[in-house]
């Protein structure tokens, strides 16, 4: 949909479709942007709750610091 309608937004879509290989000036396939932008979802959502899992794991087992932590959001 973007090819067909571009647009000036300095964004990493806008970046994909229209970067080129600098030595052969290929370009991504729309498959391809689709796997990266995929990748790029999936990862963020997978960094946030592997941190989120790790933070309640440690506050859970040190309670002074759990303590600390919920005087400090009250």
């Amino acid at each position: 949909e973007r090819r067909k309608h571009p647009n000036d937004v300095n964004d990493l879509l806008n970046r994909m479709i229209n970067g080129k290989e600098s030595e052969t000036g290929q370009q991504l396939s729309d498959e391809n942007i689709h796997c990266q932008m995929l990748t790029f979802l999936i990862a963020g959502y997978v960094t946030t709750s592997g941190l989120l899992s790790f933070t309640m794991y440690y506050l859970l087992k040190n309670p002074q610091t759990l303590q600390k932590a919920q005087a400090e959001v009250d």
